[in-house]
């Protein structure tokens, strides 16, 4: 059979079993069938090359045992982010440097979070796969010799398959597995080069399920709907959260030798892998997703308007990046800091941009005026990204501090709901508050105004004003709806009060909680949430090990 007619079989083998595995939820199958189910689509390990069982770890540890506090998680395939980063990790950065991601398919969100769990598979999904996995199967084949790493033998094409194979499968391949994939090298070695055998070889593993989904199953034995995951399972849960990437070498072995049964176990490789520097861009991109950040570097501005955005763009967002990492990584890393902090990172133009009481330390760290600016919600990044339309801008921050920062969720506006058309004759306050004074807007504008309003100092890109057009700028409002409702004179008033609500602190350790497992909170993670806020007590370097350590984190419920 020649090379073309082996990868067409392939891909159509991948489209079958990506169709099958979109089936398959970790939800819905029964107890039975996931005992019997192939290994290969199930995603359980099976035996290593040694025989004894894939699964990894212990009989007993000390791991929280399975509770009703865990809700249904869909199945979840890489996202393109954690596609490239996991295939960068495990093949070298040069022999993917040439490869076109872009040809993956387009991720989906949940909230804020970008998560590909629940989503459909289509046929042009599985035509971006291949495409994708061919290309880098050509790259490997061209450093065939030195991905193999020894003469070629059956010894050392098995040596490889399981090496290899444990990295892109997250866990080892079991006997049977191992064994198609070098009958697969051998047919290809028959008539074909090295490279042709490695390149085919490399294209097949990367469009199965085991790679291209996040395969949970939980430890088998274990009764009833929610069920403790396996050591691997939790090794890639750990990976994927703190560095969007599968698991490396060390947190494997760690799950072979039993340590992820315990919270010890997950504790240590929680600190190792939080303290690497590759889980900078995990609390970038956590910070800047929760926050609605991530837009801003491609966010359309009426330039005729604002004709500096262009040039203060990237250090907006430079300075936005620099105070979180530093939040995070050098100061106390608590919420109250984040919000209320009186220093940030700015460029010379962007801190001139900021106005008068601005003043620079060293350079590029500066120290707020009080009166006019706290923390990273008078950052320019959070204003300007929650300023699509200026004069809407209350609209769009009232609803991103209730939904982002208090967790108060809204239905969809009513069909009704109208336009609102601002002209000069008054404020863009005094026209929102008529367009939304109808009864069947006052439902949700009731709540979201006032908090929006608290912002009316701050322009479309954050320039700190007291006249809004002819009109003086009116900050105060009533807020609603959250922990610590009343009256307030300006942003700058409430913001100290929001670093201390009960409110704020659970929806952060919401707002973890859902990027740790790329789905939405359920009713049945609330004892989750609230032990790990309580533990972490508004320290969110804590958290993160906090969540690690939740009923939720560490299992999965098989049904509603």
């Amino acid at each position: 059979m020649n090379t073309r007619s082996l990868l067409q079989q392939s891909t159509l083998a991948t489209l079958c079993a990506l169709v099958a595995a979109g089936c398959y939820s970790g939800v819905s199958v029964s107890a039975d069938s996931l005992g019997e189910t192939d290994t290969a689509a199930s995603g359980s390990a099976g035996e290593t090359a040694e025989g004894d069982s894939g699964e990894g770890g212990s009989d007993t540890d000390d791991a929280a045992p399975a509770s009703d506090s865990v809700s249904v998680s869909g199945l979840s395939r890489l996202t393109s982010a954690e596609y490239e980063r996991t295939v960068t990790a495990i093949f070298g950065e040069p022999v993917v440097a040439g490869v076109n991601f872009d040809n993956l398919p387009p991720d989906g969100t949940i909230g804020r979070f970008e998560t590909n769990a629940g989503l459909d598979v289509n046929i042009d999904s599985v035509d971006g796969y291949r495409l994708v996995a061919e290309e880098i199967g050509v790259a490997a084949g061209h450093s065939a010799a030195s991905l193999l790493g020894c003469e070629e033998s059956p010894e050392c094409v098995d040596a490889f398959l399981r090496d290899y194979g444990l990295l892109i499968y997250r866990r080892p391949l079991n006997d049977a597995e191992a064994g198609v994939f070098a009958e697969f090298w051998d047919t290809m070695r028959a008539d074909a080069e090295l490279a042709d055998a490695m390149r085919m070889t490399v294209t097949a593993l990367l469009q199965t399920p085991d790679f291209l989904y996040r395969l949970e199953s939980g430890e088998e034995g274990d009764e009833g709907d929610v069920r403790r995951l396996t050591g691997y399972e939790v090794a890639s849960r750990l990976s994927f959260f703190l560095w969007g990437a599968g698991p490396d070498l060390e947190l494997l072995h760690a799950a072979q030798d039993g340590e992820l049964d315990t919270a010890a176990g997950i504790d240590a490789q929680t600190e190792r892998l939080l303290a690497n520097p590759r889980a900078d861009e995990t609390i970038l991109r956590f910070y800047k997703s929760w926050l609605g950040l991530d837009g801003l570097a491609t966010q359309d501005v009426d330039l005729e308007e604002f004709p500096e955005f262009e040039s203060l763009r990237d250090d907006m967002i430079a300075e936005t990046d620099a105070f979180i990492l530093h939040v995070f990584r050098e100061d106390d890393a608590s919420v109250s800091t984040l919000l209320t902090a009186d220093y940030s990172f700015a460029s010379p133009e962007l801190a001139e941009f900021y106005g008068e009481g601005v003043q620079s330390v060293d350079g590029e760290e500066i120290t707020l005026n009080p009166a006019q600016r706290l923390g990273i919600l008078t950052q320019a990044s959070y204003l300007t990204s929650h300023a699509r339309a200026p004069e809407r801008a209350p609209i769009y921050r009232g609803t991103s501090l209730l939904v982002d920062l208090f967790c108060v969720q809204f239905p969809p506006p009513p069909d009704a709901a109208t336009a609102v058309e601002f002209d000069s004759s008054a404020s863009a306050r005094k026209q929102i508050e008529d367009a939304t004074a109808d009864a069947a807007c006052q439902g949700c504008h009731v709540s979201i105004n006032p908090l929006g309003f608290l912002f009316e100092h701050y322009d479309g890109l954050g320039r700190w004003r007291t006249m809004d057009g002819e009109f003086p700028v009116d900050a105060a409002a009533s807020v609603t709806s959250t922990d610590i409702d009343g009256e307030y004179a300006s942003a700058t008033e409430l913001i100290p009060r929001m670093a201390q609500s009960e409110q704020v602190d659970r929806c952060v350790s919401r707002q973890w909680l859902r990027f740790a497992l790329s789905r939405p909170d359920g009713s049945m993670d609330a004892d989750s949430i609230a032990q790990a806020a309580d533990e972490a007590r508004g320290d969110m370097r804590a958290l993160v090990g906090a969540i690690t350590r939740t009923d939720t984190f560490r299992h999965r419920r098989l049904r509603e």
